[in-house]
């Protein structure tokens, strides 16, 4: 059960112009404890493993990272929501944890960054127009 106060968004367009990254999360709400929460769902033919529920919770912890930085607020805490057809696997992502994922989550974003060929855009921006 869902003990929420007040929903923030729903399908919410997040970016982070500090590192260069955007995506789209479903909910987010305020709850019982005005703590903000945001949510992703995900749908599957069956229950997840761990690698890929991991995957899942590095990219709601970017997702915190982005509404932390557009809107100067703290999130508390990250949920994924799966649904299958054997059920519903819940996953929460806070403290410890949420830090820990936004901390491997920027890393790949460095990676992901460092393969980028600059020189074009470097060369049309010293362009004497």
């Amino acid at each position: 059960m869902i003990k929420s106060k007040k929903v923030i968004f729903t399908e919410k367009f997040l970016h982070s112009e500090k590192f260069l990254f955007a995506g789209t999360t479903d909910f987010g709400f305020l709850d019982i404890d005005d703590y903000i929460v945001i949510t992703d769902f995900k749908s599957a033919s069956s229950p997840r493993d761990e690698d890929t529920i991991d995957k899942y919770r590095c990219q709601v912890a970017a997702y915190a990272i982005a509404f932390e930085e557009m809107y100067n607020k703290p999130v508390h805490r990250g949920e994924i929501w799966i649904s299958h057809p054997d059920g519903l696997q819940c996953i929460e992502v806070l403290g410890e944890d949420m830090e820990v994922k936004k901390k491997e989550f920027l890393e790949l974003c460095d990676a992901y960054h460092s393969m980028w060929d600059t020189k074009p855009f470097e060369d049309y921006m010293a362009l004497d127009i």
